[in-house]
């Protein structure tokens, strides 16, 4: 064999392993540089398995990586709703949390895999390979209900990715109010256990792990229509866009 499929095969080898250390590209570290203006988070360990019910009442949540505020999606200007997320990783799950503030909550949803997007909800995009290999969408509405799929790239398969695709998470959500009533309510938490091998990562490699992940709010209005904030700001009209994904760093703490 060559020398030059020799390097193909190296590279190809580091995009696909989850678990190597990798630039957020999937590319093997010190070979392409990121864009400093990507927000960036450096998720500690934590050793026990938590409790999922929605609210972040165990002690490690208060040692948890915490997002800047949520933008607009478009140009990256502060957003009117008030949402931070957290996170935590052991060996069986990464651990996300959304805190949104929210008066009025509406999803009208009662089946798995109903559209969620279209009202109240919080949508996690998740690139466990780095930006140009497949990615995961995982969405939870404030009355529990979730949306999984799973795209080989960038919203392929057309229109809905691998909808079959189950996380197998465990999601809770603790709800400031009623849901899909007229009376004012304060918001909803959203807590989340993804499993590892539910996205192809091993184990026994997460440590020191550099992926891509965004984080996004959909919240519907009462006066009809729709608003949305994000962790990271894909600056066009698609939460897809996987390049704009922020970068998450497991680190042992």
């Amino acid at each position: 064999m060559t020398l030059r499929p020799l390097l193909i095969l190296g590279a190809l080898m580091l995009t696909l392993s989850c678990g190597k250390r990798q630039d957020p590209q999937g590319h093997a570290t010190g070979k392409r540089a990121v864009s400093e203006k990507l927000p960036k988070l450096r998720v500690p360990r934590i050793l026990e398995n938590l409790e999922i019910d929605g609210q972040l009442d165990e002690a490690a949540w208060q040692h948890a990586a915490v997002s800047t505020p949520f933008v607009n999606t478009m140009h990256g200007t502060p957003s009117k709703l008030n949402v931070v997320s957290r996170w935590l990783w052991n060996e069986t799950y990464l651990y996300v949390a959304f805190e949104v503030g929210d008066t009025f909550l509406n999803s009208t949803f009662a089946r798995r895999d109903d559209h969620l997007w279209e009202q109240d909800a919080v949508e996690m995009l998740i690139a466990p390979f780095g930006e140009r290999a497949h990615y995961y969408e995982i969405q939870v509405s404030p009355t529990g209900n979730v949306f999984d799929t799973r795209f080989d790239s960038r919203r392929r398969p057309a229109p809905y990715g691998h909808v079959d695709w189950t996380s197998r998470i465990t999601a809770k959500v603790a709800v400031r109010g009623t849901v899909n009533d007229a009376r004012p309510d304060r918001g909803y938490t959203v807590e989340l256990g993804i499993p590892w091998n539910a996205l192809g990562c091993d184990s026994r490699s997460l440590n020191g792990l550099v992926f891509r992940a965004n984080l996004f709010v959909l919240d519907a209005l009462k006066a009809g229509g729709q608003q949305a904030c994000g962790w990271s700001p894909p600056l066009v009209g698609d939460f897809h866009a996987v390049e704009r994904f922020g970068i998450i760093e497991l680190v042992d703490s």
